[in-house]
């Protein structure tokens, strides 16, 4: 999720001596750039209302800070249900294992028919959803149809508007016609208008049914993530809903034959389906707080308490300020007095007399123009190799965006 984005870069180069007029060789090249930083933007993993927002722009944080919270009171619901089918499940492994008594067995049997319809509703819910989820794959020929019904709405409209207007001209032609066939050609034509008006409002109906058609279909393609995300509900519901019906079972045979050793074994089964659940709740209750992935500081949060989010979409963006890089160019006059790994110092205005180290890191194989937005107009035509420097900054003195000035010391190859 992390990738470097470079805030500016910009370069003012400067070598002792010049080209030409001297052989003197410089102990050190001189450049010039912007602090750059590792970003990494923070999204969530499921939908929701947001409920807080715990950082701004500009805010330090720590790795596992919470960053935002969502709305999870539905959540915490479903957490409390699975907790009280687990400790409803621990109850009957122990009664199974001491063994029940026959003034149970109408309860029992009543509590599995619940638990059956249950299951039974769960598993439809869920199948429902997973139709839906595959649906999806086939949204894109829906569309198509779609479309083409549209298309042919229209061009019923418009036929229907031009035999609208032919019999209206030919009706008002006869309208006076005070003849035998004018009358019976008059009352012909109002006929073929009316018929052409039922005809018209038909087809805007029916476009109108194409258009919603239309876009239903598109608003189901826009939000794939909450298919999804009702699928995993689904299939949780189904799970809790599987674990109450083992409950039921066990608790029934239990009461009809005694404890036995497969009964005992299905109520820890059960009991092993309610913790799964159980976790399964949790789960997705933990995933209603979103906190920092790493140490750094807030470049941007876009995002507002009551805002509706959806999964996936990128909330929080935390910069990396345990290391920094800097982006510098320099001629191919001086490639030769740099190398991997070489030592380069750092200085800013903002800490006057305090000296930053870094270690070239990347050198460019090729070379390339000086970026347009930092050249000059002597430097246009001047082609230049980039270096990549990486520097420690465990105090985060070094912001992004800062310009410093960079010596790269001269000295021989590690």
């Amino acid at each position: 999720m992390g990738k470097t984005v470079a805030f500016l870069l910009i370069l003012a180069f400067l070598a002792t001596g010049c080209a030409g007029v001297s052989e003197a060789k410089p102990s050190f090249v001189e450049a010039s750039g912007t602090i750059e930083a590792t970003e990494v933007k923070v999204a969530s993993e499921i939908g929701g209302r947001v409920l807080e927002v715990a950082v701004k722009e500009g805010d330090e944080v720590n790795a596992g800070a919470i960053l935002i919270r969502l709305d999870d009171s539905e959540a915490r619901q479903k957490v409390a249900e699975a907790e009280a089918a687990l400790k409803e499940a621990k109850a009957n492994l122990e009664k199974a294992e001491k063994g029940a008594t026959p003034e149970e067995l109408r309860l029992a049997e009543a509590s599995l028919g619940q638990a059956l319809a249950r299951r039974d509703a769960a598993k439809l819910a869920w199948d429902d959803a997973l139709a839906s989820l595959k649906a999806l794959q086939e949204l894109e020929m829906d569309i198509e149809k779609a479309r083409a019904e549209l298309v042919a709405a229209e061009g019923e409209i418009q036929k229907a508007e031009v035999q609208l207007r032919l019999a209206q001209i030919m009706r008002d032609r006869y309208q006076g016609d005070g003849s035998a066939q004018g009358k019976t050609l008059y009352t012909s034509y109002s006929h073929q208008a009316e018929a052409a008006e039922w005809a018209l409002e038909a087809a805007k109906a029916k476009k109108e049914a194409a258009e919603q058609a239309l876009k239903d279909l598109e608003g189901k393609k826009s939000n794939p993530y909450a298919y999804l995300l009702k699928a995993y509900q689904a299939e949780g519901e189904y799970r809790q809903a599987e674990a109450y019906l083992l409950i039921a079972q066990a608790e029934l045979d239990k009461v009809k034959s005694g404890a036995r050793t497969e009964e005992i074994e299905l109520a820890r089964a059960a009991l092993e389906q309610a913790e799964a659940a159980l976790e399964m709740a949790r789960y997705f209750l933990a995933k209603h707080t979103i906190y920092a992935p790493i140490s750094g500081f807030v470049s941007e949060c876009s995002v507002k308490v009551g805002e509706s989010i959806q999964p996936g979409k990128p909330l929080v963006t935390i910069a990396s300020l345990e290391e920094v890089e800097l982006t510098l160019y320099i001629p191919l006059s001086k490639l030769g007095f740099v190398h991997l790994g070489q030592e380069v110092e750092v200085r800013v205005d903002a800490y006057p007399g305090e000296v930053f180290k870094g270690k070239i890191v990347y050198i460019s194989p090729e070379a390339e123009f000086i970026p347009r937005s930092v050249q000059t107009k002597e430097e246009r035509v001047t082609q230049v190799f980039a270096l990549r420097v990486k520097l420690p900054n465990p105090e985060h003195k070094l912001k992004p965006g800062m310009y410093v000035d960079a010596i790269i010391l001269k000295g021989g190859k590690p």
